[in-house]
């Protein structure tokens, strides 16, 4: 019994680490609804030949979100937060230098500065709810 029970854990402990690395692919026209966590990260990813543009807006909806682009030897090109708040839409532009998969990594704020334990506490168990991902648009360097 306790065999079954530690193979069950295994498994658990095994689904769930591949679940939190899971990437989602974006595709063109899509929306995406989610929900994020306090200490949660949301990976995606895009598909662009080189010289694409790709626009897109992630909407915060009780959260206040960082994005993390990377291309596609996940160097980080650029993070996009706005003053808005966890209401608001983050406005998400990049032109691709070379071809392949772009990824975004979305997670909650996590600025502490000047807060005190109790404060930080509270903000983290506040800063989390949902945003969704949508007007995704690629175009070809001939169309912009």
């Amino acid at each position: 019994m306790v065999k079954i029970i530690i193979i069950y854990f295994l498994f658990f402990c095994i689904s769930y680490g591949y679940s939190q690395d899971k990437e989602t692919t974006l595709k063109h026209g899509q929306t995406y609804n989610e929900k994020l966590l306090n200490s949660e990260k949301k990976k995606y990813r895009i598909k662009l030949s080189k010289g694409e543009f790709c626009t897109l807006i992630v909407r915060q909806l009780g959260v206040d979100v960082v994005i993390d682009l990377s291309d596609p030897s996940f160097k980080k090109i650029n993070s996009f937060d706005s003053p808005n708040g966890n209401h608001g839409p983050e406005y998400i532009e990049f032109a691709a230098d070379m071809e392949g998969l772009y990824h975004l990594e979305i997670y909650p704020l996590n600025d502490y500065s000047g807060m005190t334990e109790a404060q930080k506490t509270q903000y983290i168990e506040q800063n989390q709810g949902n945003y969704q991902i949508d007007s995704i648009r690629v175009l070809r360097k001939e169309e912009y």
